[in-house]
């Protein structure tokens, strides 16, 4: 895969609610921040995962595959990464999220002093 945007594929995690029966697990994967959404889309098409399978709300945008498509991801460019990394990438995530969610309602619930007050029904 071109460095133009690196995705991560996490450790295979074992669960027993896999995806499918015998699909020995399921593992996320994802980008950082600061990589452009598309690249994640990019890559699941490459590997012949379904946009169904993206998971948008949680703080990390991000695509469950099974061990399988896992192996096809690594196969097809994709940086294999432990719980560190993965922790690394999630708390930037996080952080851009809250920060965006702060700056959403720090937006002043005051109507805007410009309006005359007259049109608000106010008495002058």
């Amino acid at each position: 895969m071109a460095r133009g945007g690196i995705v991560y594929v996490e450790d295979v995690q074992r669960s027993r609610t896999s995806l499918t029966a015998g699909s020995g697990g399921w593992a996320a994967m994802f980008i950082s921040p600061d990589e452009h959404i598309d690249t994640l889309h990019k890559m699941a098409r490459r590997i012949g995962v379904r946009r169904q399978r993206y998971v948008d709300d949680t703080f990390v945008p991000h695509y469950t595959l099974t061990a399988a498509e896992r192996v096809r991801a690594l196969r097809a460019g994709a940086d294999g990464c432990g719980v560190y990394t993965l922790a690394t990438i999630f708390r930037a995530w996080v952080s851009l999220r809250w920060e965006r969610t702060l700056r959403a309602r720090s937006r002043p619930l005051v109507p805007d002093c410009r309006i005359p007050q007259r049109q608000l029904g106010l008495r002058l």
